[in-house]
């Protein structure tokens, strides 16, 4: 289980992301996930991909991290 500053740090980073979704239920982040067609509206912009992947790989660090 993640702790809540994980994924408080994560929502963050999703949260600047075009096309994520951030599901909260009692004020808690219950999901964090993407919808394609966003995504795919994202990599069209020039440079968008760049940014996602510095993001993803920003997301796995932390889940990574002790």
């Amino acid at each position: 289980m993640l702790s809540e500053n994980k994924i408080f740090e994560i929502s963050k980073i999703a949260n600047k992301l075009d096309g994520s979704h951030i599901e909260k239920k009692n004020d808690v982040i219950t999901e964090i996930w993407f919808y394609n067609d966003g995504l795919r509206r994202a990599f069209e912009k020039k440079g968008y991909l760049e940014f996602f992947s510095e993001s993803i790989n920003s997301i796995k660090k932390i889940l990574i991290s002790n």
